[in-house]
């Protein structure tokens, strides 16, 4: 068993880590071994991912020039000297980009992508039919909805559209979406009937890409977070098992399924009823959390981890 334990790897004896890692940080001087364990981490961590981008034809070149950019603006946003203008020699300096390069990466700026409109729609429509009372049975579970009512006070799908895209959108267009996503399914009698775990990002990339930023940016936020030995640590703990059988996995992820919704469903209502006090409240809250729960299997020769 592991429980977030990271297996310790040979040094990169062929890499040239005086070349690419700063004798000195803007914060420490790491020692040999703590740059080689560091570098260990980084070629884990980015397997996957180029093994995505090499997929989707983003080459190195292009790759190149977004994290020469990505890497001035995060030094212009938290490494700021107190009482300092941040120059562009500084940057160059805790960076290692040439201070031309410098000087014409801080005038771009990288548009920040919105939420496509069906994830955005989606995902309050479902937050609203799983947790509110109105829309949920005895037991806490999502009830069947008539397609609409005379009333507009009394629980319908087309209310429940109009309630979370703010009467945005056609009830019947974000039907036939769920239903051909295999989220809804409407019986004889013209009752919807939700599938809470088939909630998941369409067959379109950007939809899963969508996500795919979200969730990992977050993840990883949380792991530098804890590396750096901010403030409290954040909650980042895994379980790992290896030798197992295919049955044996099969059996675990039904119940890690079973226990990731369960726990995803609690946290959703508890966010939604504080929300929705401290809305009431005119308190304006400002913080954001992500909460997430993951799963991974493979053969132990291809674990792109390894």
């Amino acid at each position: 068993m592991s429980i977030a334990a990271p297996r310790k790897k040979g040094k990169f004896s062929s890499l040239p880590l005086e070349s690419g890692v700063m004798a000195k940080t803007p914060t420490h001087t790491p020692s040999s071994e703590s740059s080689n364990t560091l570098v260990s981490a980084l070629v884990r961590l980015l397997k996957p991912l180029i093994k995505l981008l090499i997929s989707r034809g983003i080459t190195l070149p292009y790759l190149t020039r977004l994290i020469k950019l990505l890497y001035v603006q995060v030094a212009e946003s938290d490494f700021q000297l107190a009482n300092k203008r941040l120059t562009d020699s500084r940057i160059s300096l805790i960076t290692g980009i040439h201070r031309k390069d410098v000087q014409k990466l801080r005038a771009v700026e990288i548009e920040k992508p919105n939420v496509p409109a069906n994830i955005s729609i989606g995902t309050r429509l479902i937050s609203i039919w799983v947790d509110n009372r109105a829309y949920t049975d005895q037991k806490g579970a999502p009830r069947k909805l008539p397609l609409r009512t005379e009333d507009a006070n009394q629980p319908s799908f087309e209310n429940l559209v109009n309630q979370a895209s703010r009467r945005d959108l056609s009830p019947r267009v974000v039907l036939d979406e769920l239903v051909r996503l295999g989220i809804a399914t409407v019986d004889d009698d013209q009752q919807v009937e939700l599938n809470v775990e088939a909630f998941v990002p369409d067959n379109s990339f950007d939809e899963k890409a969508w996500y795919f930023g979200e969730n990992i940016s977050a993840h990883m936020a949380a792991g530098v977070h804890n590396m750096l030995e901010e403030q409290s640590p954040f909650m980042e703990r895994s379980v790992s098992y290896s030798g197992l059988s295919q049955q044996d996995v099969d059996r675990l992820e039904k119940k890690i399924n079973k226990l990731g919704m369960k726990a995803l469903k609690d946290i959703n209502h508890d966010a939604q009823r504080l929300k929705k006090t401290t809305e009431e409240h005119g308190s304006g809250g400002k913080l954001r959390f992500t909460f997430g729960v993951y799963f991974y299997r493979t053969e132990e020769n291809n674990d792109p981890s390894a």
